[in-house]
């Protein structure tokens, strides 16, 4: 029988500084995703359909990542806490990035619905 709790270690991006966990893939499956801060990239998970980590470029030295379905599609993106004071969004794991400014120094985000009926605009701000 098979130990679901051996351990398994992947290489992802560099000095991994934060990870979240979501169904990317849409398969059923949690898949991971980290933001490496030494690289400035999130690496993605993708069980079991990719064995290996794949890595896209966010804003400078992320340090924090939150999961969540930003457009209300049923797909997962991500945002991630940049330390230029910055946050950047991905509305799919390998879209376009999306950066906003925030306060100094960001080291977390947290996705939540806190009730509003928004619909995700990429051309307002």
């Amino acid at each position: 029988m098979r130990n679901p709790w051996a351990t398994k270690t992947y290489n992802v991006g560099a000095n991994p500084a934060g990870v979240a966990v979501g169904d990317f893939a849409n398969n059923g499956y949690l898949d991971f995703v980290t933001a490496n801060i030494e690289d400035n990239t999130v690496s993605f998970l993708l069980r079991p359909v990719v064995p290996w980590a794949l890595s896209t470029s966010v804003g400078p030295r992320p340090s924090g990542v939150a999961v969540g379905d930003f457009t209300n599609d049923g797909n997962l993106g991500i945002v991630t806490a940049n330390q230029d004071s910055t946050v950047s969004v991905l509305l799919t794991p390998f879209g376009p990035e999306y950066p906003y400014n925030v306060g100094q120094g960001p080291i977390a985000v947290a996705v939540g619905d806190l009730g509003f009926a928004y619909s995700w605009n990429q051309n307002s701000e």
